[in-house]
């Protein structure tokens, strides 16, 4: 049995190590094995069976691209007319010849349990683990998570080789050579004292021997923290409030290790209290050497579902009445939510605190995580009284590993899937074939694009990492240059959403020092970015890998020749490619309630932007809807065009750049990036969206398509 190519080694997914002893204990009965460099390696049984989830190739994949663009434009005749499951399926499965190949293949090699899904293309299989090792010229061993002793996989460390009779019938095999990461959920977590899932980042010292850490805590808390501080001195800590028109009140706060340090240094930190919303600066002295934190501080407070339906011209009170008007918020990585903390939200924030969830997958509530808590919350706190699926992808045991496409897979073999779905999920468009196996990023395309076909909604956080998706492998990647896109954000069929917080300080003229004091001013909104107050950075790009779509064409060539745009160098980006995110939203300092995770969180991340705007998608679908029009299915189309008709349908953010990531919880910011300009930019997209216009937009809209 031949193959195309041979196979390659390659990077084992990041949280994954090769397992070298019995320890832990599994359920299966494992084996030792030196290899020929002398490392021991552990073997799975050879009689095991092993899952394997094959992606066979599909028809008429020209004719889907087309009649998705058809359906999805407003200004189409077809606008709306959606295809049915079983439409779908004579559409693109594969031929009758595929499934006899491929079918045959795998009983002649001992499969069992073989299951087709309803569109054809996605076959579910049981191999013995000795076949699948000479079918793809691969050799399993055993891995174990490094943030979990217990959670043990079997993969191979190179690649596959499909046998040449598959080549023409087979897209991608899952289960072989393919390490989902185990993080990629885009949130971070805090409580009013601690911070639960990031640290905070240091500050250079610049020549000191200490280093300096701020971070707005929220609602006027801000805590700083000196780092190997001089034990034999005291010293202070300076915290000074910028861009005031009056002269600013410094703050000078006396600090030294306790009396009874033992050791040199010691780690000091205090909490202060300064006004919400003005950026400070920060720095510490010990006798002569000063360090300074290198970026701006900003504390903001606590936000809510009333404080945003009012910023986004959504009525108090609005609740969905539709029953058809569905939404979901898909979880991975055993993230489970709690329906008491659900109900206790909603009952905290003045709405019903009776709950219809639909729960597809497992949920142990007194495991309740903070990206689950979020999701649900938000979603169903903007768009109270919707039908919601808590969609959580899982493995079945430790053979089994969790991916994107199990959930599009999954969903589209649903007669009547959720029609509004929000991912808080996902890595570096150039690692996705690396790590989760070749032809993964297209296959995904293809199954987002028959989403659409469905008239399926999909919403994706759009990276904590900047449009250099800056951080630590695979979710993130380490340089600044080229400018590295997100996945799958970076898609044509979905709709990709940013972050902002909010702030009376959104407009450039507030950072001019002295020209005016915008304290006062309205509640606004700003890019999240290290460079204004934050401790993370808001994605948006260009894809490297994917064409720019035609409906966001004009938009974007636009912006491209626009005097004002601040582009980076043409050299290290793709301007051809597809341009994200589409929208923001809020997504810092949002309350979230965990009964079992320390009470009222405040939860920052385009996860936290995401639900909001599937939120508002929602709201939207239910318009069009209950006035005889279609679900909006791929709405980044309809999105596009209601802003060049009318401006108004979303509020432009003028402020926020995001050449800024991290590493190991560090912020390190880049030379180049994209900004926050007027009109469309790669850092907010079209802007924050109003409801109350789109909502008349997508009435008439409505109107029109049912005549």
């Amino acid at each position: 049995m031949g193959a195309c190519t041979s196979p390659s080694p390659r990077y084992i997914g990041a949280g994954w190590k090769p397992l070298t002893s019995l320890q832990p204990q599994s359920q299966f009965k494992l084996n030792l094995d030196l290899n020929q460099e002398g490392i021991v390696r552990v073997l799975p049984p050879r009689d095991l069976s092993v899952p394997l989830t094959i992606f066979l190739r599909q028809r008429n994949l020209d004719e889907l691209t087309a009649l998705v663009h058809d359906v999805s434009h407003p200004r189409s005749p077809n606008y709306g007319r959606y295809l049915s499951q079983d439409e779908l399926t004579d559409l693109i499965s594969p031929s009758a010849e595929s499934l006899d190949v491929v079918s045959a293949f795998l009983l002649k090699n001992g499969a069992t349990s073989m299951e087709l899904v309803a569109n054809r293309d996605v076959m579910r299989v049981h191999l013995p683990l000795h076949r699948v090792e000479e079918i793809f010229s691969v050799r399993y061993t055993a891995f174990v998570a490094a943030h979990d002793a217990q959670h043990v996989i079997f993969r191979s460390a190179e690649h596959y080789r499909l046998p040449e009779q598959l080549l023409p019938h087979v897209d991608v095999v899952l289960g072989i050579s393919d390490f989902t990461p185990t993080s990629v959920a885009r949130m971070a977590m805090r409580s009013g004292r601690t911070l639960l899932e990031r640290e905070e980042p240091r500050s250079l010292a610049s020549g000191a021997n200490f280093t300096v850490t701020a971070a707005g805590r929220g609602n006027s808390i801000l805590r700083v923290t000196v780092t190997d501080a001089p034990a034999n001195q005291a010293g202070e800590v300076v915290v000074t409030p910028l861009y005031l028109k009056r002269t600013p009140e410094v703050g000078v706060y006396s600090v030294s290790c306790p009396i009874d340090t033992k050791g040199s240094t010691c780690t000091i930190s205090i909490q202060v209290e300064v006004p919400n919303y003005v950026p400070h600066s920060v720095s510490a002295r010990f006798g002569t050497q000063v360090a300074s934190y290198p970026y701006e501080v900003v504390v903001t407070t606590t936000v809510t579902p009333n404080l945003l339906r009012d910023l986004y011209k959504i009525p108090q009170g609005t609740r969905v009445t539709n029953p058809k008007v569905t939404q979901c918020v898909v979880e991975f990585e055993q993230q489970y939510y709690s329906p008491e903390s659900l109900s206790y939200f909603l009952e905290s924030m003045g709405l019903s605190g009776d709950v219809n969830v639909t729960v597809i997958g497992p949920n142990y509530p007194l495991k309740e995580g903070g990206e689950a808590a979020l999701d649900i919350q938000w979603i169903m706190g903007m768009a109270p009284n919707a039908p919601t699926t808590f969609w959580s992808i899982a493995a079945k045991s430790s053979l089994e590993i969790d991916h994107i496409l199990t959930w599009c897979y999954q969903a589209l073999n649903m007669t009547d899937p959720p029609l509004i779905n929000s991912l808080s999920y996902g890595m570096t468009e150039t690692n996705v074939d690396l790590y989760l196996g070749k032809g993964y990023l297209s296959r995904t395309e293809v199954e987002f694009q028959k989403m659409a076909a469905r008239g399926l909604t999909v919403i994706i956080a759009d990276g904590d990492a900047g449009s250099v998706d800056l951080g630590l492998p695979p979710m993130s990647q380490r340089q600044c240059t080229p400018l590295h896109a997100d996945w799958p954000s970076n898609s044509q069929y979905v709709t990709a959403i940013g972050s902002t917080y909010l702030t009376p300080y959104s407009l450039p003229l507030c950072y001019s020092e002295g020209l005016e004091e915008c304290s006062g001013n309205p509640l606004g909104e700003v890019s999240v970015g290290v460079n204004y107050g934050m401790r993370w950075t808001t994605g948006g790009g260009f894809s490297q890998l994917i064409s720019r779509p035609s409906w966001q064409a004009e938009t974007v060539e636009k912006y491209l020749n626009a005097p004002d745009a601040k582009l980076p160098p043409s050299s290290i980006f793709n301007a051809e490619g597809r341009a994200y995110g589409d929208a923001v939203t809020c997504g810092h300092n949002l309350a979230v309630y965990m009964k079992n995770g320390g009470g009222w969180v405040n939860i920052d991340g385009t996860s936290a932007s995401a639900p909001i705007f599937a939120a508002i998608a929602t709201l939207l679908t239910e318009v069009s809807m209950n006035n005889g029009g279609p679900a909006l299915g791929l709405m980044t189309p309809m999105m596009y065009e209601a802003a060049k008709a009318n401006p108004a349908a979303f509020t432009d953010i003028v402020w926020g750049e995001n050449n800024c990531g991290t590493t190991d919880f560090e912020p390190i910011c880049c030379e180049h990036g994209f900004s926050s300009v007027p009109g469309f930019d790669a850092v907010s997209g079209l802007g924050s969206p109003n409801f109350a216009v789109l909502a008349r937009m997508v009435t008439q809209a409505a109107h029109h398509s049912s005549k």
